[in-house]
C-alpha cells in the first residue's frame, strides 16, 4: 500500500470508529516497509485527538535496527510478537530465507537489538515460537530452556510456544451441505 492510500485509510478509521482504534501491520515481513509503518503511526497520532490507539505486529525481527528500535520503543501502545522458534537448530529447521539461508542470527540479533531499546519500558516484548515436527516434549523443554536462558529479554516479555495444527471445519448449510 502507498503512503497516500494509507493515509486516506487511517483517515476514514479516525473518522468512523469509537473511542479506540486498533491498527495492525501484516506481511510477510512489516518491517520491508518500515517508511510506511512509521508514517502511518505519525499520522494517526497526529490526527487521533482524545482516540485511544493500540498499535501492532508480528516481525522475524531479521531487519531490526538501532535506529527502527529506538523509534518503536517511543510509540505508545504498541505491541510487538517476534517471531523466533527457539534455539539455531530449532529456528532454522524452518525459518530461512528464500535462497535457503538461516535466519535465526539476523533474528536473534535483531531481538537483542528490540529488547536493548525496550530496557525499562512497561511495554512488553512478545515471542511466538512454533514447535514444528517433530513434536516432542523433550523439543518444548529444549524451547522453553532456550528463551529461560535469554537473560537479556525484558522482564515484561512473555513467550508463547505453539503448534501448527490442521483445522477442520464442516461444512455449514450456506456451502450447500444438507441435513
Amino acid at each position: 500500500m502507498c503512503i497516500r492510500d494509507s493515509f486516506k485509510a487511517i483517515d476514514w478509521a479516525l473518522e468512523n470508529s469509537g473511542a479506540k482504534l486498533a491498527i495492525t501491520f501484516y506481511g510477510g515481513e512489516p518491517l520491508l516497509n518500515f517508511k510506511l509503518m512509521k508514517a502511518v503511526i505519525e499520522r494517526s497520532q497526529a490526527k487521533r485527538g482524545n482516540k485511544e490507539i493500540v498499535y501492532s505486529f508480528t516481525s522475524n525481527m531479521s531487519l531490526m535496527t538501532r535506529e527502527i528500535a529506538t523509534y518503536l520503543a517511543q510509540v505508545p501502545n504498541l505491541y510487538i510478537m517476534a517471531s523466533i522458534d527457539g534455539p539455531r537448530t530449532v529456528h532454522d529447521a524452518y525459518r530461512v530465507y528464500a535462497n535457503d539461508a538461516p535466519t535465526f542470527e539476523d533474528s536473534i540479533g535483531g531481538l537483542r537489538i528490540l529488547a536493548d531499546a525496550y530496557a525499562g519500558s512497561h511495554m512488553p516484548v512478545n515471542i511466538n515460537a512454533v514447535l514444528t515436527p517433530p513434536f516432542g516434549f523433550e523439543k518444548l523443554e529444549q524451547v522453553n530452556a532456550y528463551f529461560e536462558s535469554l537473560d537479556w529479554l525484558p522482564a515484561t516479555c512473555h513467550v508463547n510456544i505453539t503448534y501448527p495444527c490442521l483445522l477442520y471445519t464442516s461444512p455449514s448449510p450456506r456451502d450447500g451441505a444438507t441435513s
